[in-house]
């Protein structure tokens, strides 16, 4: 999960310096960002996926003006112009110009950042969210002095948060469709109960952090007894102890993982459980990922989603599967234990 993350912001990093870029060029044309996933240099057609997975065609015949930029700028002012056979796949790139009604873009101007560039910066910001990265919960906002205080799992002090102006601030939107769903936002809508990861500088006692990045979302965890499963509609119902069924979706962004019995015995060991609540945060990364084909009937699950806690239809985020032996088998154990999966 924390590879996803770190692939997610540094995602956002990019287009957002695609943004920045677009709005220099605003004009009468659309704009579109996204991945090459194919380039035909003979016919001038290159495709482009969005973050959406939508696909178009580009038609470059009529590109007057293609550059390359390096990933994190903000202007043109230092790109370089290419020609198109000097774009790869995966690279990505910001074009401009009019759509079709068949999903074809005849592009104006293209704007690239390279898959090789992109690689060097995505681990340069993973290991900077290593470094200087916290993820925890929020438990407490001060709105008069504009700050907020995370505790981290497993930890029992919370390490208070200032927001600097120039602090960036992307939240996971309700019902999100994955872990890409995030748009600009603010202090203001950071609540207690939020996830939260904040990239920024500690103090000496590693008690107080000034942010620089942060991604919060509100999540929840549902968890039941899996009564059947729909490989047609990718979807699968489970039976929470209150009797109450609820239909979980699931996509190829969801993460599915199993806990083994070889797992389970390590895996006690790794979860923070506190007076019957097991958080199976820590547990959930180094556990098998599995298919919606490789769930059976019967098993116990835990559902994050980012839907409402008492919505009866949702979609899976992250799912663990077979934690019946983390709670014991008996029905008296099982309805003792509660279960918190962390998005992030």
């Amino acid at each position: 999960m924390r590879n996803k993350f770190f692939l997610t912001a540094f995602m956002w990093l990019v287009f957002g310096s695609l943004s920045a870029i677009q709005a220099q060029t605003a004009s009468t044309f659309a704009n579109f960002s996204g991945k090459i996933s194919a380039i035909n240099i003979e016919s001038g057609e290159i495709t482009l996926l969005t973050a959406e997975n939508v696909s178009f065609t580009v038609n470059t015949k009529n590109v007057t003006d293609i550059r390359q930029v390096s990933a994190g700028a903000t202007t043109l002012q230092d790109s370089a112009i290419i020609s198109v056979a000097q774009i790869s796949v995966d690279d990505r790139v910001l074009v401009r110009g009019k759509l079709s009604d068949k999903n074809v873009i005849a592009a104006k101007q293209i704007i690239v950042i390279k898959k090789d560039d992109l690689e060097k910066r995505e681990a340069l910001k993973r290991e900077d969210w290593k470094k200087r990265g916290i993820a925890g919960t929020v438990v407490k906002t001060d709105a008069t002095n504009k700050k907020i205080s995370v505790l981290m799992q497993g930890q029992t002090q919370p390490i208070d948060i200032s927001f600097p102006n120039n602090v960036v601030i992307q939240r996971y939107q309700k019902n999100a469709a994955n872990l890409n769903d995030f748009k600009p936002s603010n202090f203001e809508e950071i609540k207690e109960g939020d996830q939260i990861r904040v990239l920024g500088n500690k103090s000496s006692d590693g008690l107080q952090m000034n942010a620089e990045e942060i991604f919060v979302g509100s999540f929840n965890t549902r968890v039941g007894k899996v009564v059947s499963i729909d490989l047609q509609n990718n979807e699968l119902k489970i039976a929470e102890p209150s009797n109450k069924t609820i239909s979980v979706s699931v996509n190829p962004e969801s993460i599915i993982r199993r806990v083994t019995p070889d797992t389970a015995a390590n895996g006690k060991a790794r979860t923070n459980e506190a007076n019957g609540k097991i958080n199976l945060t820590g547990l959930q990364e180094n556990l098998p990922k599995i298919n919606l084909a490789d769930i059976k009937v019967g098993e116990i699950i835990a559902v994050a989603s980012s839907s409402d806690s008492g919505a009866e239809k949702i979609l899976g985020l992250v799912m663990v599967t077979g934690i019946d032996s983390l709670m014991g088998q008996s029905s008296k154990k099982s309805s003792n234990k509660t279960f918190n999966l962390d998005v992030f």
